[in-house]
């Protein structure tokens, strides 16, 4: 029996090779010096469609696309620049931007060390843009310019949200202390 297992195996095997031998010189889309050589068969386009897809594509200077491949992703020249929702809005701009939560995490303990806070903002306002390209898969460049585009706008509007209310808790804090220094304490 274990003959017979064996037998089969090899006859099978070399149906196989009979059959990829076959398809090798029967295939019209191989070059001829390529069924030839040992290497792998070289495909050329069919239609005159797929051919001009594939001039198309030799000759765009556009980069591919390689979006949302973490540590492999290379941010394009046109995207290179200041990333303001990365910088006013951070964690939460990191968070919608797919970044590792034990990213976020490190982030915001480093917000809550006195003087680093201050330096952290500028960080993600230079390295915003590299690590939305890197973290989040984006269908063209236009895509990520409208999405960025969008948290800068909601950025510069929160922070003037903020500094309102700061501006009126210290009139608050201020009123306060003038009522305490009459109650005399």
């Amino acid at each position: 029996m274990p003959n017979s297992a064996k037998d089969g195996f090899e006859s099978s095997q070399s149906g196989i090779e009979r059959k990829e031998s076959g398809n090798r010189s029967s295939d019209s889309s191989v070059e001829p010096h390529a069924a030839e050589s040992p290497m792998a068969p070289v495909y050329t386009p069919e239609s005159a469609e797929e051919r001009r897809f594939q001039d198309f594509l030799r000759r765009s200077d556009l980069p591919p696309n390689d979006s949302g491949h973490r540590r492999t992703s290379i941010l394009p020249e046109e995207l290179k620049g200041l990333n303001w929702g990365a910088a006013i809005l951070n964690v939460i701009w990191g968070y919608s931007m797919k970044m590792p939560f034990g990213m976020l995490v490190g982030w915001l303990i480093l917000f809550s060390i006195p003087f680093v806070n201050f330096v952290c903002p500028l960080i993600w306002l230079f390295k915003g843009n590299e690590w939305a390209w890197r973290y989040r898969r984006w269908e063209a460049v236009e895509d990520f310019r409208q999405v960025q585009k969008k948290w800068a706008v909601g950025s510069i509007i929160a922070l003037v949200i903020i500094i309102i209310l700061i501006c009126l808790s210290y009139k608050w804090y201020l009123n306060l202390l003038a009522r305490i220094g009459r109650a005399g304490f």
